[in-house]
C-alpha cells in the first residue's frame, strides 16, 4: 500500500470509529527612564499608524499600537480643574457617552464662543477627577438659554445644585458646589424645564459653553484649540498643546513591550518650564516616570527632547498616564502675545509603541470549509478539556487546531453575523468576491428556513435542506445536520472526481481556491427530544451551578446541540477522507452571534453572551500538536485571517498589515492577543469588553463593570462583583475606549 493510499485508509478508519465509538463520560468538576534620546522618523501624524520598525530579534516589528495625537479626544485635559468645554479634549466622550448617544449635537460657534446645542430636554456628562485636582469648590459654566427665563435644574452627581432661571443673552454662571469634587468617577446633568413658550415643541432648550470646575473664585483659560501642528525641523508634527499649567491624562491598556514615547516641545523665549509624565493604575499610585526642567527666557532657539519610557511594568493592566507642564519663572501672562508662544507648548506625536509579530510563511491550503452554526458556544469545551471526552470529534479539532474563545460577534442578530463574517470590513470586496476575483470556486449549504448572506458575488453552487418537511420528527435538529452533511458529501465527491479527470487528461493539480459555507440555523424548539442525551455525571456537573429551572432546561438543551453537532462532524470528516480532499482541506467551525433568542430587557451577562461566540479552525498543515487557545478575537478577523490561508497570493503581507485583519501572524508566533476595544449596543444598552473586564451600561442608573470568570463563559446569570466602585481608572478606562491598534485597520 502506498503512502497516499495509506495515509487515506487512516483517515477514513479514524472517522469511522469516532461515528461508531460509544460515548464515554468522566467526572466533571468546574475548573476553574529615564528619558533618553532617540531618533524618530514619523513627522506627519497621518504617517504614524502604518509605520513598521524590523526590531533587534528580528522576530518581530515595532510599530505604534496606540496614537495617543489621534486618540486626543479622548483624553481629559485640566488646568485649574477638568476641562469639559464643547470642543475640547474629552468633550467627545464626555457628552457623547455610552449612556447618553446624541444628547448634545457637535460643537459650532455661536457668538464668538464654541457651544454645543441641547438635544431633547437636556442631558449627562461623565468625566474623572484625579487625586491632584483638589478643592474644585465652584462649578463655572456658560449657558445659553433658547428663550429668557428659561428655567434649567442643575444636577452633581444627581444632588440638585441650583434650579436656575436663565437670562435671554449667553453668559457665565459661578455655581457653589455642597462639597469639593472628590477623586473618581463624577456626573453633570442639566434638565431644562418646559416654562414658557407653548409652542416649543421639543426644539433645543438651549447651548452649553464654556465648562469646568474651579477652587472658588479662580477660572480657567480656554484656547479654541488643543491639538494641532507645529513646524519642527522643516516639517509638521501632530501635537497635545500644553499651556503651562496643563495636564493631560489618557486611560488605556499598555500592551505587551509597550513604551510610550514623544517629543516635548518649548518655542523660543520661553521661561523654564517642568515636563513631568507620571503613571497610575488602581492598585499603584502615581509614579514619576520622567521630571526635567527646560526652557531659557534668553534663548531665541526652540528646545526639544525625545523620550522613550517603559511600560513594562504596566502590562495588561488600566492605568492613567498624565502628561503635565508647569511653568516655574513667573505666573502665566495673559497678553495676547504670551498666550500665542505658550500654545506652542506641546508634547509632539506622543504614542505607545509595541510589537508585531514579524510575518512568516502562510501554509497555503486549496479548500476551507466553514460551518457557521448560530448560537453556537464551544467555550465550555475549551476551558474545561475533561468535558471534551464526551465530544471526540470535537475533541480532535480542538486538540490539533487552534481554538478562538470569547469570539466577539459585535452583532446581536445571527444573520448580521454570517454578513460580518464573509464581508468583514465595509466597502471592501467580501471574502467571496475575493475568490471569485481569482477565478475559485464557492459553494453555499443552507436551510430553507433562512436566507443566504446578501453580498457581493453569488456562490457557484446553492444547496439547502428543509427543516419544516421534517416537523413531525422527533429528532429534527440531528437530522438538519445530517441532511446538509450528506449534500456536503456530494459535492466533495464533484470535486474529487473533477479533479480526478483533470489528471487522466494530464493536466495539473488546479490550484484555484475553494470555498464551501455550511449554514446551520437555530431551529426553535428542537432539543426537547434528541437521539443523543446526556449522562447522569454530565447533569450533575451542571446542576452544580444552582440554576434556575428554566436556565437549566436551556444549558441542558445547549449540550444536547453540541452531541448533535459532535456526530455530524465525525460525518463531515469522514466525507472528507472518501473523497481523498482531507490533506488539502481546512476545517472553520464557527459561531455567527452569542445566544440571541433573548428579547427582554438586557442584563449584563445576558448582553455579555449576545456578544460573543467560539470558533475551531482546523488546518492540516498548520497542526500545533497540542490545543492552542487564542482568547478574545473578532468575528470579523476569522474572516480575514482565513483569507490569508486561503488566498496568500491575493494580498502582500504589507495589504493584509495596512488593511485587513489577519490574526495569521498571532497564530503562527502563537502569540496572545492585546487588549483591543469591543463594543456592542441593543437598544439604549451597552456593552464594552477590553482584555478580561466588561462595562455594561444603561440609560439612567450605575455602571456595572466585572471581570471575566469561567462561569461567564459557561452560565449567564452569574453573580456579578461589581467593581465600578473598586477601580475607578478602569472603569474610565473602559469609558473612553482608546483602542490599541491592531495595526490592521479591517479588524475594527
Amino acid at each position: 500500500m502506498n503512502i497516499s493510499k495509506q495515509n487515506q485508509f487512516s483517515w477514513l478508519s479514524l472517522t469511522l470509529y469516532l461515528l461508531i465509538k460509544p460515548y464515554s463520560y468522566l467526572s466533571l468538576t468546574p475548573s476553574f527612564l529615564c528619558a533618553q534620546t532617540i531618533p524618530i522618523d514619523i513627522n506627519h501624524q497621518d504617517n504614524q499608524r502604518g509605520s513598521l520598525e524590523q526590531n533587534n530579534d528580528g522576530q518581530s516589528l515595532s510599530y505604534t499600537a496606540i496614537d495617543l495625537y489621534r486618540y486626543a479626544d479622548r483624553g481629559h485635559l485640566q488646568q485649574v480643574g477638568p476641562m469639559l468645554s464643547p470642543g475640547a479634549p474629552g468633550w467627545g466622550r464626555h457628552s457623547n457617552s455610552t449612556q447618553l448617544s446624541r444628547a448634545f449635537r457637535p460643537p459650532q460657534k455661536h457668538k464668538g464662543k464654541l457651544v454645543s446645542w441641547i438635544e431633547g430636554r437636556g442631558g449627562t456628562i461623565y468625566f474623572p477627577i484625579s487625586e491632584t485636582e483638589s478643592q474644585l469648590d465652584e462649578l463655572l459654566i456658560w449657558l445659553q438659554p433658547i428663550a429668557a427665563h428659561q428655567v434649567v435644574s442643575i444636577f452633581v452627581d444627581e444632588i440638585l445644585i441650583k434650579n436656575l432661571s436663565l437670562q435671554s443673552k449667553g453668559r457665565y454662571y459661578r455655581l457653589s458646589l455642597p462639597k469639593p469634587l472628590s477623586q473618581g468617577e463624577h456626573s453633570l446633568r442639566l434638565y431644562f424645564r418646559y416654562t414658557r413658550n407653548a409652542s416649543w415643541g421639543g426644539r433645543t432648550p438651549g447651548a452649553i459653553g464654556p465648562l469646568s470646575f474651579v477652587p472658588k473664585g479662580q477660572r480657567e483659560q480656554i484656547l479654541d484649540q488643543w491639538t494641532g501642528e507645529i513646524i519642527h525641523e522643516h516639517s509638521k508634527w501632530g501635537g497635545l498643546f500644553a499651556p503651562p499649567p496643563c495636564t493631560w491624562r489618557f486611560y488605556l491598556i499598555p500592551p505587551e513591550h509597550a513604551d510610550f514615547k514623544t517629543t516635548v516641545y518649548l518655542p523660543p523665549l520661553m521661561p523654564k518650564t517642568r515636563f513631568q509624565v507620571y503613571v497610575a493604575s488602581d492598585d499603584r499610585s502615581d509614579e514619576i516616570l520622567y521630571d526635567e526642567v527646560l526652557g531659557d527666557p534668553k534663548s531665541k532657539l526652540a528646545i526639544s527632547k525625545d523620550l522613550k519610557i517603559s511600560l513594562a511594568a504596566y502590562v495588561g493592566k488600566a492605568v492613567r498616564l498624565t502628561l503635565k507642564t508647569q511653568e516655574l519663572d513667573h505666573p502665566h501672562s495673559s497678553s495676547s502675545s504670551q498666550h500665542k508662544a505658550d500654545r506652542q507648548t506641546a508634547w509632539l506625536i506622543p504614542r505607545i509603541d509595541s510589537l508585531y509579530p514579524a510575518p512568516k510563511d502562510i501554509p497555503p491550503i486549496k479548500r476551507l470549509i466553514i460551518w457557521a452554526l448560530d448560537g453556537i458556544k464551544l467555550d465550555p469545551l475549551m476551558y474545561t478539556p475533561r468535558l471534551r471526552e464526551a465530544f471526540p470529534s470535537l475533541k480532535l479539532l480542538m486538540d490539533h487546531g487552534i481554538n478562538f474563545s470569547r469570539v466577539w460577534s459585535k452583532e446581536l442578530d445571527q444573520r448580521e453575523g454570517h454578513q460580518l463574517l464573509l464581508s468583514p470590513t465595509p466597502n471592501q470586496e467580501s471574502l467571496l468576491a475575493s475568490l471569485n476575483r481569482l477565478s475559485g470556486w464557492s459553494a453555499y449549504i443552507g436551510s430553507t428556513t433562512h436566507e443566504q448572506p446578501q453580498l457581493d458575488t453569488r456562490f457557484d453552487s446553492t444547496e439547502y435542506v428543509d427543516p419544516q418537511e421534517l416537523d413531525e420528527h422527533p429528532y429534527r435538529g440531528a437530522l438538519m445536520y445530517v441532511q446538509q452533511m450528506s449534500k456536503l458529501g456530494k459535492l466533495l465527491q464533484e470535486r474529487a472526481n473533477l479533479e480526478a479527470q483533470l489528471r487522466l487528461k494530464g493536466k495539473e493539480h488546479s490550484s484555484k481556491p475553494e470555498l464551501i459555507y455550511i449554514h446551520s440555523p437555530i431551529l426553535l424548539n428542537n432539543r426537547k427530544r434528541s437521539p443523543f442525551s446526556l449522562s447522569r455525571v454530565e447533569k450533575n456537573w451542571i446542576e452544580s451551578f444552582k440554576l434556575s429551572s428554566s436556565l437549566f432546561k436551556r444549558t441542558l438543551g445547549r449540550f444536547t446541540q453540541l452531541k448533535e453537532i459532535d456526530y455530524s462532524l465525525a460525518q463531515l470528516m469522514s466525507e472528507l477522507a472518501l473523497s481523498g480532499l482531507n490533506k488539502d482541506t481546512a476545517i472553520l467551525i464557527t459561531g455567527t452571534a452569542g445566544l440571541s433568542w433573548r428579547f427582554s430587557t438586557p442584563k449584563p451577562k445576558n448582553l455579555m453572551q449576545d456578544t460573543e461566540t467560539s470558533a475551531i479552525l482546523y488546518h492540516p498543515n498548520l497542526n500545533p500538536f497540542s490545543p492552542y487557545l487564542l482568547d478574545r478575537a473578532h468575528l470579523s478577523a476569522l474572516s480575514d485571517t482565513l483569507a490569508s490561508f486561503l488566498i496568500t497570493n491575493a494580498l502582500s503581507f504589507e495589504q493584509l498589515s495596512q488593511k485587513r485583519g489577519s490574526l495569521a501572524p498571532y497564530i503562527l508566533n502563537k502569540k496572545s492577543l492585546p487588549a483591543f476595544v469591543d463594543q456592542a449596543q441593543k437598544g439604549n444598552h451597552f456593552i464594552v469588553r477590553m482584555s478580561d473586564y466588561y462595562l455594561f451600561e444603561r440609560p439612567i442608573g450605575q455602571p456595572t463593570l466585572w471581570r471575566f470568570s469561567l462561569a461567564d463563559s459557561i452560565i449567564p446569570n452569574q453573580k456579578i462583583e461589581d467593581l465600578s466602585t473598586q477601580a475607578p481608572i478602569l472603569l474610565r478606562t473602559l469609558r473612553d475606549g482608546i483602542g490599541i491598534s491592531p495595526l490592521i485597520e479591517g479588524l475594527r
